[in-house]
């Protein structure tokens, strides 16, 4: 299930998924926590991991069996991603897995892929810049929004751009989401990885909800720079 602000990688999700068995009850999603414990309207689901913010998937076990508990989860229209998580873990015993390349925080608005020359001939950074520049050195690190009433459990961590499977992003950014599963494709034909993370100047700490910070970078490396660049 998705948003409609939810762009879908749909064979790279499928590629994904192929971890999990198919014929268990699978709850697959970008794990959050809501820690504002005197909400009224919910506070049983205080403290409750969740599959927050566009996008979760359930197995085919699953969906059939949370049909029957359809009455329950609607009780009181409390239909969000902190009541589904808390029905799921209560009565199924049933938890949320992450999916590294399920991205629901931040809302992703821009895309950067490079630097492209501009009408005066000066180099400019533009997100229409589809020459994908060389990643920095070393690797950008993971991003991580701090808590406060709610948010995300795990960092935005840097990502192989052929494992994107759900990125919450505006609409307007789609047609160039669009276009990393040919660019990984044609790059990985010379040795070349395309890697996306949040650039945050080298920090790898920011506010709640990554505070504004809805760029997503882009950039390419020789698949055994990962290695060489990790220092223990």
């Amino acid at each position: 299930m998705a948003s409609d602000d939810t762009y879908v990688f749909v064979e790279q999700l499928r590629s994904e998924l192929e971890i999990f068995n198919p014929t268990k009850q699978i709850y697959v999603g970008a794990p959050g926590l809501l820690l504002a414990c005197w909400f009224s309207e919910q506070p049983d689901a205080c403290g409750e991991a969740h599959a927050g913010g566009g996008a979760y998937i359930l197995s085919r076990p699953l969906a059939i069996e949370f049909v029957k508990l359809k009455g329950l989860y609607m009780a009181g229209c409390m239909k969000d991603d902190v009541r589904m998580g808390q029905l799921l873990r209560h009565a199924l015993d049933v938890h949320v897995q992450p999916l590294p390349g399920i991205k629901n925080e931040p809302r992703i608005s821009r895309i950067l892929w490079g630097q492209c020359r501009g009408s005066s001939g000066d180099l400019e950074e533009d997100t229409a810049c589809y020459t994908i520049r060389s990643c920095p050195r070393p690797m950008p690190p993971p991003v991580y929004a701090g808590l406060d009433q709610a948010g995300s459990i795990f960092p935005f961590a840097p990502l192989d751009a052929t494992r994107l499977a759900l990125v919450q992003s505006d609409p307007a950014v789609w047609p160039a989401l669009s276009l990393l599963p040919a660019a990984a494709a044609e790059l990985a034909e010379q040795d070349r990885a395309v890697l996306v993370y949040l650039d945050f100047g080298g920090h790898r700490m920011v506010g709640r909800h990554y505070e504004g910070l809805e760029t997503l970078s882009v950039c390419a490396h020789l698949a055994a720079e990962r290695l060489s660049n990790f220092h223990a």
